[in-house]
């Protein structure tokens, strides 16, 4: 997993180490997608496909930076 995230990180134009690893591409950087539309659009979709939850499992995330 660090290999894709390092591999992203590269690809993306908000990849430098204090930018936010889901920088809204609208806000230009400067400020992290909406963590409700991260968990909606990619992390509940890959724990369910993943078996980790099931669709009505309660889902949480907080915002993070590269390091």
């Amino acid at each position: 997993m660090a290999e894709h995230i390092h591999r992203w990180q590269r690809e993306t134009p908000y990849g430098a180490s204090a930018d936010w690893v889901f920088a809204s591409f609208k806000l230009k950087g400067k400020q992290p997608r909406a963590a409700t539309m991260i968990v909606a659009d990619y992390l509940r979709p890959a724990a369910v496909k993943a078996g980790a939850a099931s669709s009505f499992t309660p889902f949480a995330t907080r915002s993070q930076h590269f390091s």
